[in-house]
């Protein structure tokens, strides 16, 4: 399906935040995208997602009749925001959250690849999908904050825009 303009296929942190917030969702996990990360109060636990776009990684694509990049590399910091009580309970349940997390991002190798069959990958990333998806760490493994603990764990992407993407027009 085409998108309207190219405009929206190289909006691609919002299309890629929005996709992986979407994945979380369907986990029964809260959480925001780096447009929604406000001052106020959000609940606990939570996922805080920022995806930062990197540089172009070549052109994939046949179905355009022009030459335009389409594979650019990109990170995306996923943020975990759990309560701390008492330290050592308020660790380990960090920990498992983390790790809950981290198993959602494994799943999202094959949940938001190019050739997934499922209805509905158009729902989660219609002009785009994510070819590879690597942890490259946490920093810190956890961090008391205002009453609360924080990790970040650190994923790189690569992204494309699928080939039926291009509007017919440049």
């Amino acid at each position: 399906m085409p998108a309207d303009n190219f405009d929206i296929i190289y909006d691609i942190e919002s299309a890629v935040e929005a996709a992986f917030k979407l994945l979380f969702a369907e986990d029964d996990l809260t959480a925001y995208t780096i447009n929604e990360i406000g001052e106020t109060q959000k609940e606990r636990p939570r996922v805080e997602l920022m995806y930062s776009h990197g540089s172009e990684a070549g052109h994939n694509s046949t179905a355009s009749t022009y030459y335009r990049p389409d594979t650019f590399t990109g990170s995306l910091t996923v943020a975990i925001v759990t309560n701390s009580k008492d330290e050592s309970i308020g660790i380990a349940e960090h920990a498992q959250f983390r790790g809950r997390v981290r198993n959602i991002m494994a799943k999202s190798r094959t949940r938001l690849k190019a050739d997934r069959d499922a209805a509905d990958v158009d729902a989660l990333l219609p002009w785009h999908c994510i070819l590879d998806v690597v942890e490259s760490g946490t920093s810190p493994a956890y961090s008391p904050e205002d009453g609360h603990l924080v990790s970040r764990i650190n994923y790189e992407l690569k992204v494309n825009i699928r080939p039926d993407a291009w509007p017919t027009e440049a």
